[in-house]
């Protein structure tokens, strides 16, 4: 439930209406949650409402020899397609960071890799990071630039190479690469010095004539923006990277989408009361503008989730609504809404600034939330959930299930409720505090009882770790107890972790870590060396390497050359031979 669901957030502590309204001083804020009663395989947005977009473009900046980092200021951009570097000058370019502009769908970024003197190709890297060298004298000697995640764009650049001048050459004339392509020269030493880029909207698909337009089967992929420009136009079956636009040449006609995926925004610019026909499929948004036709209806089947926002834009509007929707915003004033046939939305808002804004619910509607923040009249037999209330003048022909109502505001007219049902108090989830990520040891662990000299530098890479010291004695090193001054214990900063330890001799190879026998406090040799593995509580993983050192036993024994009867004898428990020097006389 969505009061449940923000209460238990702390964000509201709403009342529902019953036989009077309770009271309360926290701040009213409800719903802000949808309810989660869709069940389709696709989810659809629907918007009604006039958007501007900025066009996306790109701008760069970079290193180039005996200038450095340019253009001046540092942190300034050239904005694309104008030239960054030099021409016959003799300048190479050594570096370059290039970046997109502009309103950016989410996700999407350029890439881009260059040739390096003595390096060759360096990784690709994206979103203005800097690709190149600096201060080490070698040239830039080609690039290539591609569009990650921007479906109905293509980027091209192009450049001026010592001895070969602008490239490529078309035709005679200075052409472009595009889209990844390579754009310079590789093993002939020679420097690109400039470099233009440019952002291209790719042109558009128009469907102008009445027909279907698709395959029967499968699906076809469209890598660019569509627009519909006829009435009676069925599209079935298609995949449109790029936006998909309704346009105002449809009039008051009709428009069928079958199955279509569009990856951008879909505008619907034209259509009339029988317009719009959504079936399957799955949509960004459906951005529905203004017609001149002042009435349109959208039919959704087969897909759940379908978002409907009639804005500001669409004053004095009618809207007609049919079918499954996720959600449905009213922003337009004096807009009328209504719904037919058997019509399922999910949760409706009519916002603050929707004045004179007129909501009509068929009686085969289903509501399962509403947010109302402005006064308004919900008319007809259809069925809502639950009614959040925000300010006051709100009634309902039809009374909602439950009603919350924000403090101070007047109870909204609607008929009586047969008997109230107590509400049962929200109850506060336990708050599961997230698993940590420290897989790391304490200084303080332990070899046989000795504290560790150092613990290196742990890799979250096997192999890759610095190795840490333990130095301990022979007496240290034999003992097998793991008991009082011998214990050994890579000891976990946090609690949480669990600790791996594998004990290999010098020169072993440790590439069944994972299988290995685990230590198990046996003697220990000189050179040996442990690999600990530390597992964190969220799984991050960090290995050490420890390499132990085992001094050498030392012992003084007392005693004179007098002691050693027979050649030999014992003293405080050793056993000393004595051997006589060959006689050389």
């Amino acid at each position: 439930m969505v009061r449940n669901d923000l209460e238990s957030e702390g964000k509201i502590d709403m009342r529902e209406i019953g036989i009077k309204k309770l009271t309360m001083g926290m701040l009213f804020v409800i719903m802000v949650l949808s309810v989660c009663c869709a069940t389709g395989a696709f989810a659809a947005n629907v918007e009604i409402s006039e958007t501007t977009l900025d066009e996306i473009g790109v701008q760069y900046r970079g290193h180039i020899r005996n200038e450095g980092d340019m253009p001046k200021p540092v942190g300034t951009m050239i904005a694309g397609p104008e030239a960054f570097g030099t021409q016959g000058q003799g300048l190479r370019l050594e570096g370059v960071c290039i970046e997109l502009t502009g309103n950016l769908p989410e996700g999407a970024n350029l890439s881009y890799q260059v040739h390096v003197k003595d390096i060759g190709w360096m990784d690709s890297v994206a979103n203005g990071t800097f690709a190149g060298t600096t201060g080490e004298g070698k040239r830039v000697e080609a690039i290539k630039i591609k569009l990650v995640d921007l479906p109905g764009y293509d980027v091209y650049y192009r450049g001026h190479v010592k001895n070969q001048g602008n490239i490529p050459m078309v035709d005679g004339e200075w052409g472009w690469v595009k889209n990844g392509e390579e754009l310079g020269t590789t093993g002939l030493g020679l420097r690109l010095e400039e470099l233009q880029v440019k952002i291209v909207k790719q042109p558009e698909i128009s469907y102008d004539q009445a027909g279907t337009y698709g395959p029967e089967t499968g699906v076809e992929v469209i890598e660019r923006d569509v627009s519909i420009e006829a009435d009676g136009v069925i599209l079935q079956n298609l995949h449109i990277t790029g936006n998909l636009t309704i346009a105002e040449a449809v009039g008051e006609g009709d428009v069928t989408l079958n199955n279509i995926t569009v990856d951008g925004d879909t505008y619907v610019r034209g259509g009339g009361e029988n317009s719009i026909h959504i079936n399957g499929g799955k949509y960004k948004d459906v951005k529905v503008m203004r017609t001149a036709s002042g009435k349109i209806r959208i039919v959704a089947t087969n897909i759940d989730g379908l978002k409907v926002i009639i804005s500001e834009n669409a004053q004095g509007q009618e809207i007609i609504l049919e079918g499954s929707f996720g959600r449905v915003d009213v922003e337009a004033i004096n807009v009328k809404v209504s719904t037919q046939g058997n019509t399922n939305i999910e949760r409706v808002t009519l916002a603050y600034y929707a004045t004179g804004a007129e909501l009509t619910l068929g009686a085969e509607t289903v509501v399962g939330s509403a947010n109302i923040y402005v006064p308004v009249a919900i008319k007809g037999q259809g069925k809502i959930k639950e009614a959040a209330v925000w300010e006051d003048n709100v009634s309902f022909e039809t009374r909602p299930d439950i009603v919350y109502v924000r403090p101070g505001t007047a109870t909204p007219i609607m008929p009586p409720a047969p008997e109230p049902e107590p509400v049962t108090p929200p109850v506060t989830p336990p708050v599961t505090p997230p698993k940590s990520s420290d897989a790391t040891l304490k200084v303080s662990s332990t070899v046989k009882g000795q504290q560790v000299t150092s613990l290196g530098t742990p890799n979250a890479t096997m192999g890759a770790e610095t190795a840490g010291a333990a130095t301990i004695t022979a007496a240290k090193a034999a003992d097998t107890s793991n008991a009082d001054t011998f214990i050994t214990l890579f000891d976990k900063n946090n609690a949480g972790a669990s600790v791996r330890v594998v004990k290999y001799p010098i020169g072993a190879t440790t590439a069944n870590f994972a299988t290995d026998a685990v230590y198990t406090n046996e003697v220990i040799s000189n050179g040996d060396f442990f690999i600990v593995k530390v597992t964190a509580e969220n799984g991050a993983v960090m290995y050490y390497r420890m390499v132990v050192t085992v001094e050498t036993a030392t012992y003084t024994v007392a005693g004179t050359v007098s002691d050693f009867a027979g050649g030999s004898t014992t003293m405080d428990g050793i056993t000393v031979n004595l051997y006589a020097a060959a006689d050389t006389s």
